[in-house]
């Protein structure tokens, strides 16, 4: 008889017995301990992936179904209620004034579908690319070479490549920078600032969100903060796991797959940097890369 038992320490042991031509019972006792401890961890894994894949064949589904619906209508224009306005302004012989204002209603309307089309083909290359990165650095094929990185430039553009994204929101976007170079990686630099400033426009509904840069005594911070939500303590122990992140309340109430945050960490720890986050329910969330000032120069 074999069995697996629970000690009142908490440790595991494997309990064997047998018995002999004599009658007698031989007991063996093993401590399975890290085995038990192991298979949990790896049952617990394969369950996250699963859920993961469940996520993301939803979300890859969702801005995809959007781009062919509008497709589909734009191959037929003729079912657009624009243009059957038209057709019969057309028809009915109505005067110039009322043509044009029909044919600008179609316009407008297709303007519409192309404009939604475009942001859910943003939307679902983010999620590709965001998967593809997690991908690339698990097998080291990202370079870690290192060049001269304007700070202040890099931060200005990535603001610029969110503008109008914090405009629908109706956020401020701000931007506090100065004349700083270090040596460091910029691809990575540009994929940890754009994940944080996407999540942080994402989940941030009113006030604004600010970029900049701090300089230590030892080191610089890149400094991403918004007046958002907030994060629980006990989800910020685990907000860098992307299986975890993407069953978050917030997360699946703003949609995507939760990646952003475990791509910039996962970047970040790639080239030896560090990401830090500090936040509180109802106060905002703030995150810093905090880069060796070893490798860095500040301009007068």
């Amino acid at each position: 008889m074999t069995a697996v038992q629970p000690t009142s320490d908490g440790r595991w042991i494997k309990v064997s017995e047998t018995h002999t031509p004599e009658g007698e019972t031989i007991g063996f006792l093993v401590d399975v301990t890290d085995l038990v401890s192991a298979t949990e961890k790896a049952e617990a894994a394969n369950h996250a992936k699963s859920e993961f894949l469940n996520i993301i064949s939803h979300e890859l589904r969702t801005p995809l179904t959007i781009i062919l619906g509008y497709l589909r209508f734009l191959s037929n224009p003729r079912v657009l209620p624009s243009v059957k306005n038209l057709i019969a302004a057309y028809e009915s012989s109505a005067s110039t004034a009322v043509i044009t204002k029909k044919f600008d209603e179609v316009l407008l309307e297709l303007q519409g579908y192309a404009t939604r089309s475009d942001a859910s083909a943003k939307n679902l290359q983010s999620m590709i690319q965001s998967i593809l990165d997690l991908s690339a650095v698990d097998a080291g094929k990202i370079e870690r070479k290192t060049e001269n990185v304007d700070l202040a430039e890099l931060i200005s553009s990535v603001a610029g490549q969110f503008e109008v994204f914090a405009k629908e929101k109706k956020l401020e976007l701000r931007v506090n920078t100065e004349p700083v170079t270090v040596m460091s990686n910029h691809y990575i630099l540009r994929r940890i600032l754009t994940s944080l400033v996407d999540n942080a426009i994402k989940f941030t509904d009113t006030g604004h969100v600010d970029l900049a840069i701090d300089l230590g005594d030892q080191c610089v911070y890149l400094v991403v903060s918004d007046t958002g939500p907030g994060i629980s303590t006990e989800f910020q122990r685990r907000m860098f796991d992307p299986f975890l992140q993407v069953e978050d309340s917030l997360t699946r109430k703003s949609g995507g797959l939760g990646l952003g945050l475990a791509v910039a960490h996962r970047f970040a720890e790639y080239v030896g940097l560090r990401l830090d986050v500090s936040s509180r329910i109802g106060a905002g969330t703030t995150f810093r890369v905090t880069i060796p000032v070893l490798n860095t120069e500040v301009e007068a």
